[in-house]
């Protein structure tokens, strides 16, 4: 059944001069079964062949979703075959597609490999499946879906529509990912459509991209259709302009395969302390365990802070104002007395520092009547004795709580990075200790190669698992994406 590219879109294999049935080298579903009811997936012959899905219909115009790597170079786009058999004198209907479109951001990160086509000669009986909005995706490892598509099967190539249902190995913002030891998507599937079933209603959640080997085994990947349907796919539809990625989605594709920030990524993959402080930091859930691996590993917190910064380089739009790119704290405290913030980066930023990787001395901070055990807590007593020296009384912390000393003033809130890189603390009297969220390690099949090899890294967010590096890596040396 379908291979959808071999890490890539497969190249397409041309046909006789005249006939328009080209068929790719290895496109199809393998392992699967004859597909006769999803007839609005169609094949899409331009000089090569892929799979695409009919999404929408306005008059006589229609809209179909398929893989910006089929869109061919040259300017012929051919036309859409609707039917169980794309061969000449088998196909239903026929229409001509007059225009394609890529994903804007799909020659700068090629997790987005999403195109969309319009054709003419729709009628009101011409098959759609709606694509799924981000509020109806649910999809997470493990979750049944339908790949369909025209290509190649175990066969060899075929005219005829194939389909084969798959669990989900794993999902990411803007990927899907499938195992396919003996079925799956295979070269001239790509661009086609994954479907689920919600509630009686067939609905396109993928796209098919890319599969791991030449013989349509290994790892196979499709696009999410939910990350652009409001932003790329509607906008289409409705001769809109398009619009921004969300951060998450933004920064998942670019520590992919063809994303900008590849490179930074294998260089903390590849690199001893940066493999161990990802794994260090990706247990951390309270601020001292963040400043212990910090301190632990300087090397590989150098190289992870590349990658966020690559990140929020890369998605600098998308990104603004996210908490991935907000500038943490320099030494960890973030008080909410600016006087003093500044005053004690320049004069105490090793007592801060000691004071943010011990718990004790947190509580101490953070409260308005610091405790008189506060006073035996040494890394405390370093810090309010630097703020109290050099800071000119705009700290107002007492290094003898207990013994008659002024209040508390400006009183700090937890400020470390999050493992996501953003700050994770939170500022004012009572707050408490803001560390990062746990993250836990990735499997081996979140991972996605290109060019030479790459990796994914997880989404991430304030309310969602902390960002880690996925170090189940090894599996996919080789792994590449070969576009057609």
């Amino acid at each position: 059944m379908l291979v959808a590219g071999s890490w890539a879109c497969t190249a397409p294999t041309p046909g006789p001069e005249g006939d328009e049935e080209v068929t790719a080298a290895s496109d199809e579903v393998f392992g699967g079964s004859l597909d006769t009811t999803h007839q609005a997936v169609v094949a899409w012959l331009n000089g090569g062949k892929c799979t695409a899905t009919i999404v929408a219909v306005q008059g006589n115009q229609g809209y179909a979703l398929t893989a910006a790597h089929c869109v061919p170079g040259g300017g012929n786009l051919g036309n859409l075959r609707q039917g169980n058999n794309h061969a000449n004198g088998s196909y239903d209907v026929q229409y001509p597609v007059v225009e394609a479109v890529v994903h804007p951001e799909y020659n700068v990160a090629s997790a987005y490999d999403f195109a969309m086509v319009r054709f003419t000669g729709a009628t009101g009986s011409t098959p759609i499946i709606a694509a799924l909005a981000s509020s109806q995706d649910n999809i997470g490892n493990g979750t049944q879906l339908d790949i369909v598509g025209y290509g190649q099967t175990e066969n060899g190539n075929t005219t005829l529509r194939h389909h084969v249902v798959k669990p989900t190995s794993n999902t990411s913002e803007v990927s899907l990912y499938f195992n396919q030891p003996t079925s799956g998507m295979c070269f001239g599937d790509s661009g086609g459509g994954i479907i689920q079933n919600i509630a009686g209603t067939d609905y396109v959640v993928g796209v098919n991209q890319a599969v791991e080997n030449n013989d349509c085994t290994g790892t196979s990947i499709a696009g999410r259709v939910s990350a652009v349907k409001s932003t790329f796919i509607d906008p289409f539809i409705n001769g809109q302009p398009f619009q921004d990625q969300t951060c998450d989605q933004c920064t998942d594709a670019h520590t992919q395969g063809g994303g900008l920030c590849l490179d930074d990524v294998l260089a903390c993959f590849s690199n001893t302390f940066c493999d161990q402080y990802v794994q260090c930091r990706s247990g951390c859930t309270t601020l001292p365990c963040v400043v212990g691996c910090d301190q632990s590993y300087p090397g590989g917190k150098q190289l992870y802070d590349q990658i966020i910064g690559c990140m929020c380089t890369s998605c600098s739009s998308e990104c603004n104002g996210d908490s991935l790119c907000a500038p943490p704290p320099a030494c960890y405290l973030d008080v909410v007395n600016d006087t003093c913030q500044s005053c004690y980066e320049g004069a105490c930023c090793a007592e801060a520092t000691a004071c943010a990787g011990d718990a004790g001395c947190l509580d101490c901070t953070l409260s308005l009547l610091p405790a008189d055990s506060c006073g035996q807590n040494q890394a405390y007593v370093d810090f309010a004795t630097c703020t109290t020296n050099n800071c000119d009384g705009s700290c107002f912390y007492d290094p003898m709580p207990g013994a008659g000393a002024g209040g508390a003033g400006g009183d700090p809130g937890v400020g470390g990075q999050s493992a996501a890189g953003g700050a994770a603390g939170v500022g004012g009297a009572g707050a408490g200790a803001g560390g990062p969220s746990a993250g836990g390690g990735g499997a081996a099949d979140d991972v996605t190669l290109d060019e030479g090899c790459g990796c994914r890294v997880a989404g991430r967010s304030s309310d969602r698992p902390a960002w880690a590096l996925l170090l189940g890596l090894a599996f996919a040396a080789g792994l590449h994406r070969r576009r057609r």
